[in-house]
């Protein structure tokens, strides 16, 4: 089953538009004597809005650097995020700067607040989306293609615990920031959602004419945002478990995804070849959305007087398993029919069958016919859901409609 513990999600206006806010002055990357340390990948470093500082891409409109600014968070800042961090890199230098996990050290005296959004790069998921754009336009489709490796990066940074204390990988570096600085709130932010719930498209993106969004199929989209949400119930139940507090960004993005049907798609940036690493960051629409939902989790830390965290590490709740999509086709001419029958849930039950023709049209059902109206080549995807939310994707192999 999915985390149920309570969790701070806050849903919130943007306080103001991108294009009214007046440009903040970009936050030190370090001080000493911090009260306030952020840590972590691109997504708090402030990648995605084109004015960095540094090889680490901080910027001043990240959501670290926008609450800096307005003074919501504690003072002096030391901001070490970096892009393209992973768990094991904040323990080393990037970049000729030192290790990120210095810092909390360093300031172990007088802080009082710590950030940390981390995960995404230890699944190696930009350069897999990466490649699923450039790749996968026609033929096998990035689920198919990338979900092992996905799955094995995610069994090592989760489900896969040290011998002698018995944490993951997360629960591990959390607890060791605690360490270093034991009076400190750690506060560990999630990703937000890229797509909408039930994928989006623009038909003008394709020559072809068929259902994407920046060439992702439906059924990628839905692939992407379930490891998103993957992700996020692990480090909020890893972080529960050890006494951080996570803040919930999955839908932080909700209204403004990318290929949003109201065409409020500006929280993120699509996909971006110069620099290629802006692509599938925020903006600073986005950012500012991050700080909005960050801003009230900082502000009640800080009225709250300082305090050891005592927390007893626990084991992490069973995870929902996620079903196993199994699917057979069959042919003749231009019509085929494909069946799910072969499909099942090791730990609930299927609730729903979504298949996606790669011609534009999606259909539900366990067992369906689908008959292609023009000549082509078609990638046939099979999208399940169990009972608790979770997917499990399949690909057939080519199908040649002459």
């Amino acid at each position: 089953m999915r985390y149920v513990k309570p969790v701070f999600v806050i849903a919130m206006g943007v306080a103001m538009s991108v294009t009214a806010m007046a440009a903040p002055a970009a936050a030190e990357p370090l001080s000493d004597g911090a009260e306030w340390v952020a840590l972590g990948d691109s997504y708090q470093a402030g990648t995605g809005t084109e004015e960095y500082t540094g090889d680490c891409h901080r910027s001043k409109w990240s959501h670290i650097s926008l609450l800096d600014a307005e003074g919501s968070g504690p003072k002096p800042l030391a901001f070490v995020a970096c892009e393209g961090a992973t768990s094991h890199d904040l323990y080393r230098s990037m970049n000729g700067e030192p290790p990120q996990a210095d810092a909390v050290l360093d300031n172990a005296g007088s802080i009082r607040v710590t950030t940390l959004g981390i995960g995404g790069n230890d699944l190696e998921f930009g350069p897999l989306i990466t490649r699923c754009v450039t790749r996968h336009w026609v033929g096998r489709s990035c689920a198919s293609a990338y979900d092992d490796q996905v799955q094995a990066n995610f069994d090592r940074l989760v489900n896969t615990l040290d011998p002698a204390t018995g944490l993951n990988r997360l629960q591990a570096v959390y607890t060791d920031l605690f360490h270093r600085a034991p009076l400190t709130r750690l506060i560990t932010p999630t990703y937000a959602k890229f797509f909408p719930r039930r994928g989006g498209w623009r038909w003008w993106e394709s020559g072809l004419l068929i259902k994407r969004c920046h060439a992702v199929r439906v059924s990628d989209q839905l692939w992407i945002n379930n490891w998103i949400r993957r992700l996020d119930d692990a480090i909020i139940g890893s972080s529960q478990s050890v006494g951080a507090i996570p803040v919930d960004f999955y839908a932080a993005s909700d209204g403004h995804e990318l290929c949003n049907p109201d065409g409020n798609d500006n929280y993120l940036n699509g996909i971006s070849l110069n620099p290629r690493y802006n692509s599938f960051h925020p903006t600073k629409f986005g950012y500012q959305v991050n700080a909005n939902h960050l801003r009230p989790v900082i502000r009640q830390q800080l009225a709250a007087p300082p305090r050891r965290n005592t927390k007893v590490p626990t084991p992490l709740p069973k995870a929902n398993t996620p079903p196993k999509a199994r699917l057979t086709l069959t042919q003749h001419g231009d019509t085929i029919k494909v069946d799910a029958s072969g499909s099942h849930d090791p730990d609930g039950e299927i609730v729903q069958y979504l298949w996606e023709f790669d011609d534009g049209t999606m259909d539900d059902g366990k067992s369906i016919s689908h008959t292609y109206k023009k000549a082509g080549t078609y990638t046939v995807t099979l999208i399940v859901m169990d009972n608790e939310g979770e997917m499990g994707f399949a690909t057939a192999d080519v199908v040649r409609v002459k």
